[in-house]
């Protein structure tokens, strides 16, 4: 089975849209502190051991990315949805994704199955 979100401009269905949005808006409030939610993904993912504990952020890359705070209402609003619009289609893929390990453990096969997701992004038309 192929499931090409990966390949496509990011889709989801409504319902996972809204509430994604719903989950950010009630989390991070009007603004989006990028800056603290970094560090509080990459803390957990040393809590977890997933980085090593010594692992160091990487620095911010200032000459290609502006800072949070000196963005303009109408860069952070644009910015907060393609933030949202993302985090509905991984949250539409990860759904799928059971759906289809929940099928072939109904099936009583998944003790002898493998499945393989590879996810790529590649230069789209709109991109470059």
């Amino acid at each position: 089975m192929e499931h090409n979100d990966s390949q496509a401009d990011h889709h989801a269905l409504r319902g996972f849209f809204i509430h994604v949005i719903c989950l950010h808006q009630a989390r991070c409030g009007v603004s989006y502190p990028i800056g603290k939610i970094i560090l509080e993904i990459f803390t957990n993912q040393k809590k977890l051991g997933i980085i090593p504990q010594d692992a160091k952020l990487t620095p911010w890359p200032d000459d290609l990315l502006k800072k949070w705070d000196t963005l303009s209402a109408d860069e952070k609003k644009m910015f907060i949805r393609q933030v949202e619009v993302f985090a509905a289609y991984v949250a539409y893929t990860d759904h799928e994704i059971g759906r289809v390990i929940q099928t072939v453990q109904d099936i009583g096969k998944l003790d002898n199955t493998l499945i393989i997701f590879i996810s790529y992004r590649f230069l789209l038309h709109n991109y470059g």
